[in-house]
């Protein structure tokens, strides 16, 4: 297989990425200094273009081609936060001579961790560049990233009657596959992990191939504390502590957030 060039933002732990790909020589990999949006949750995509600078991602593809690596894949963070898929695109337009892919992992730190080994294991595998981009569009479709947070930004997304409850509440259950909106508004603490639990059992009918990553914000003893909790529901978990999110990720959702992403690996004939 020739060499793939990998660009990724820095809404993640850049050592663990390294970490993953240190002994794979047919990888390249690049990351590119990311913001997130701290505008209105309701920006358009016109809104969002406006204030986007593609420069970094053309360096980095230009380089990459400079360099002789023409399998070039973009991974960027949710657009929901970042604008890294918006400056992706921006970039290939410009360099239109420049074959490049994009795909927006719709997650961000332990879910970009996860796809990177699965990426990982379909190079030590010897997949073509072709499929291993389809596989990864595959899992990308697969994952869900759950987030807690008490974040006053979502409060005003609630109803009038929700409003008035507001004093009440301990957090919101906002995941990816509602498009970072809330799914879950909770009133009581000893009832958060047994929400977080019932939706990893829900999730593709809970099968053992569910790989369950436990994130925190600012405070790493909840990753810590919410694998414990887990554990006790169930000891055959298949769980992998993650830690702290990127600073980036906290300015979004707080830094009390916590959560879990998971994963469903399952190879596909393609």
């Amino acid at each position: 297989m020739s060499k793939i060039g990998i660009i990724l933002d820095s809404i993640l732990d850049k050592q663990k990425i390294q970490n993953i790909f240190k002994d794979a020589s047919d990888v390249s990999l690049s990351f590119i200094e990311t913001e997130v949006i701290k505008i209105d949750l309701n920006i358009s995509n016109m809104g969002i273009q406006k204030l986007a600078n593609p420069k970094d991602y053309i360096d980095k593809i230009k380089a990459l081609n400079d360099s002789g690596i023409y399998n070039i894949l973009i991974i960027t963070s949710s657009k929901k936060m970042t604008r890294s898929y918006e400056n992706a695109i921006l970039a290939k337009d410009i360099l239109k001579d420049i074959k490049v892919d994009i795909i927006d992992a719709h997650t961000f730190g332990p879910g970009i961790y996860y796809l990177s080994m699965c990426i990982k294991i379909w190079i030590s595998k010897n997949y073509t560049y072709q499929k291993i981009k389809e596989l990864l569009k595959v899992q990308v479709d697969k994952g869900m990233t759950i987030v807690v947070t008490t974040n006053p930004r979502y409060k005003e997304t609630r109803s009038w009657f929700q409003n008035l409850l507001s004093p009440w509440v301990v957090g919101y259950l906002v995941v990816s596959s509602n498009n970072y909106e809330v799914k879950q508004v909770m009133y009581k603490q000893k009832h958060i992990i047994d929400i977080l639990y019932h939706q990893i059992l829900g999730f593709k009918g809970f099968k053992d191939k569910i790989n369950i990553f436990v994130y925190s914000g600012k405070y790493g003893a909840k990753a810590k504390l919410l694998q414990h909790e887990l554990y006790t529901k169930n000891k055959d978990l298949n769980i992998t502590l993650y830690g702290e999110v990127s600073s980036q990720v906290t300015t979004y959702f707080g830094d009390d957030m916590y959560g879990v992403y998971l994963g469903y690996y399952e190879e596909m004939d393609l």
